[in-house]
């Protein structure tokens, strides 16, 4: 038995520095993702009570987090990177960190609660490239699954696109696009703040179309079983969803009103508004996507989560 343990923990080892050697060789030093490791540094030191924000890159550009600190009195640590991760992910890797008066805040991407999205795709392996320890947050079949998928498609990707860059220059859009999606682009709460400066994109990306899309009820399982396990240990957790361009909105108001009535009657925790009370119209208030808010939209979203916060927030002494 001792030797069978001895083999397994060197063979993880292995992997891990293969992952790690690959991450370094494979992936910009500057890599979006990689910004999770700042993330976690920043989690881990403060110490509790403290807001903890989940979700993806409509947390990471929607919120004033310095904002909120000052009008809740309570430190926060926003985890939120990019949705091709996951819901099972997300609330994975904070699951074993929350502790006793902490206050988690679930806002994850409609998509999370349709088809398979919940269990992320391949940027899981790309993740793992960047940050192996990523890999002790993977749970379900699924998220294995797409993690192997990963590993070959990031593989050829990568090492395409590192050729790429000694056979031509990168073209205006990437270069802007460079400009935002760094690690370094990050405050120390985990907001991102390079696009605050520039305007709106003249389109959005990233809509979408629920209509016909099957529910998946197993994110709502997976909110309610990381709930349980955090409560027990004194943490509040509260459950909104992500602000959305008022036109993707209306496009599939059907869809979403039904997704709040089914969530209504499934998760066992405080849903603080529906999705209809989380739009803003496009113009002045979005920057490259129907999540992602520009400076204008993010002051006016942190104050609409401020309001809603407050009444769940624990009594100062």
């Amino acid at each position: 038995m001792k030797a069978l343990f001895f083999a397994k923990s060197l063979l993880l080892l292995f992997i891990l520095f293969l992952l790690t050697f690959a991450g370094h060789m494979l992936l910009p030093k500057n890599a979006f993702l990689g910004s999770i490791t700042q993330k976690h540094d920043h989690l881990e030191k403060l110490p509790s009570p403290r807001i903890v924000l989940v979700g993806g890159s409509n947390l990471a550009f929607g919120v004033d987090s310095p904002m909120l600190e000052r009008f809740t009195g309570l430190r926060v640590a926003n985890m939120g990177i990019i949705v091709r991760l996951g819901l099972r992910f997300n609330l994975n890797e904070v699951k074993k960190t929350v502790g006793a008066g902490d206050l988690v805040l679930i806002m994850p991407e409609y998509r999370n609660f349709f088809r398979n999205y919940m269990e992320g795709t391949e940027t899981l392996a790309e993740m793992a490239f960047i940050y192996p320890p990523s890999l002790t947050w993977l749970s379900s079949f699924d998220q294995y699954k797409n993690l192997a998928k990963g590993f070959i498609k990031v593989f050829k990707r990568k090492t395409g696109s590192w050729l790429l860059t000694f056979l031509q220059p990168q073209d205006k859009f990437q270069r802007s696009r460079a400009r935002i999606y760094r690690r370094d682009g990050f405050n120390i709460q985990g907001d991102v703040i390079t696009h605050l400066r520039y305007g709106r994109s003249k389109i959005l990306g990233s809509n979408f179309n629920l209509h016909g899309v099957p529910y998946n009820p197993r994110a709502a399982r997976a909110i309610n079983r990381f709930a349980a396990a955090v409560q027990k240990r004194g943490a509040t957790v509260l459950f909104t969803y992500p602000i959305l361009a008022r036109s993707t909105f209306d496009r599939n108001r059907e869809w979403l009103e039904k997704l709040h009535r089914t969530l209504a009657k499934t998760l066992k925790i405080p849903i603080l508004s529906t999705p209809g009370a989380e739009t803003f119209p496009p113009d002045d208030h979005f920057f490259d996507t129907i999540y992602h808010l520009g400076r204008k939209g993010r002051t006016l979203r942190t104050k609409t989560l401020i309001s809603r916060l407050t009444p769940h927030l624990p009594r100062r002494p």
